[in-house]
Formats: C-alpha cells, sequence, structure tokens
C-alpha cells in the first residue's frame, strides 16, 4: 500500500473477483486489536545474519526461559545481510531471555520491557545512600 500510496485496498476472491475495499484505518485496527498486540509482555530485537537465521533456536532460546513467543516480525536490512527480528515475548522481565541470547552470541539490539530495571535502579540508589550513611 505504502509503495503505491494507496489510502485503500482492494479485497478480491480467490479468482481475482473484486468483493470490496478496505481502508489503512481498518487494516491497521485489525492488526491493533490481534491478540499478541494487547497481551502484555516484553519486546527483544535481536540483529541476526540471515544465514544464521534459525526462528526454531530462537523459540528453542526463548521456550527454555519458560517463555513463549507471542509474534515475530523480520525485517531484512537491503544494505547488508543482517536481519532484525523483533519478538513480542509473553513475560515481562526478559533480563534472563537476553542473557541467554547473549550467551548464545545473538546481539541484542534492544529489549522493552515495562517496570523492570526502574525499581533495580531505586534499590540500588538507595543502599548506596544507606552505605554512605555509616
Amino acid at each position: 500500500m505504502s509503495e503505491f500510496k494507496l489510502s485503500v485496498l482492494p479485497i478480491l476472491d480467490e479468482q481475482e473477483n473484486y468483493l470490496g475495499c478496505t481502508s489503512i484505518y481498518e487494516v491497521m485496527t485489525v492488526i491493533a486489536n490481534t491478540g499478541s498486540i494487547k497481551e502484555s509482555g516484553g519486546i527483544i530485537v535481536l540483529e541476526v545474519n540471515s544465514v544464521d537465521y534459525s526462528m526454531a533456536q530462537i523459540a528453542q532460546i526463548v521456550e527454555s526461559n519458560n517463555a513463549r513467543i507471542l509474534s515475530a516480525y523480520i525485517l531484512s536490512n537491503h544494505e547488508s545481510t543482517k536481519l532484525d527480528v523483533t519478538l513480542k515475548i509473553n513475560q515481562m522481565d526478559l533480563t534472563h531471555i537476553v542473557r541467554t541470547f547473549e550467551r548464545y552470541d545473538y546481539i541484542v539490539k534492544t529489549s522493552y520491557q515495562k517496570g523492570f530495571g526502574d525499581d533495580d535502579i531505586q534499590t540500588r540508589y538507595d543502599s548506596l545512600m544507606n552505605f554512605l550513611k555509616f
């Protein structure tokens, strides 16, 4: 749709007969209402060489940490042989999963997890302040 700058998308049957059309807004609404987007969890973005890409291995790493992949999005970089693999995971604390990916020599570009880290930083700060009082 974006390549041709379309605001509507035709809907065809299997014989390519025109059935109707839909708007970009309607398509985005359906995507936004998919279960994986609404479910809570964290997001991990991996950078992988295209020849090394294996969703089976990625899933095994996630599942070995008692988690599951809710959705995955793969984006290829046309200027290199790298892929960005974006994973939606059903856990909010991604610390152990990220460390496991790093042990398997995956490049973790970024991870997003709500709430984790902030409490840890605050706890460490409070501990330092208590230590300095003595």
